[in-house]
């Protein structure tokens, strides 16, 4: 068996076991080569990480309210927020945005022709008086323990 991390499509580094061996080794043993190339995530320390606060002037000019879901890292009252995430897709040919706001597991999504379209019309949303948002069964669930589908 041969195990590689690569880099720009090509085997950077590695090692190779031979199959006899490979045989001996035990679950745990393959497991701790196998996984030994994968990394570990860390979640960032503070609300937005360490890279700071992020403003564009363009967006802040064009979409107001969708550049404040994507930067403001706090409530009006003071309360730490997580910062919502922007989804961009093409499908059935048109383009696709999904805001979701990690707090509530509250989404918004909007269609359109092009990109800028369709970023109107989520600013169009996000200013109206009521926000169509949608809100996902799953932000109900306790964390660390997803409900079972099905019967």
């Amino acid at each position: 068996m041969q195990v590689h991390a690569k880099k720009g499509g090509f085997a950077d580094a590695g090692c190779f076991v031979p199959y006899d061996l490979w045989l001996d080794l035990s679950y745990a043993q393959k497991e701790d080569l196998v996984m030994s190339w994968v990394k570990q995530v860390r979640r960032p320390d503070g609300a937005n990480g360490s890279g700071g606060l992020v403003v564009d002037a363009q967006w802040v000019s064009e979409y107001p309210a969708l550049h404040e879901y994507l930067t403001l890292g706090a409530h009006p009252d003071g309360s730490i927020r997580r910062t919502s995430t922007l989804t961009l897709f093409a499908e059935h040919g048109s383009w696709k945005l999904f805001l979701n706001e990690r707090d509530s597991g509250a989404s918004l999504c909007s269609t359109g022709p092009c990109i800028a379209d369709t970023l109107s019309a989520l600013e169009v949303m996000l200013e109206a008086e009521v926000t169509p948002w949608r809100f996902s069964e799953r932000s109900q669930e306790p964390s660390g323990k997803k409900g079972r589908r099905g019967p």
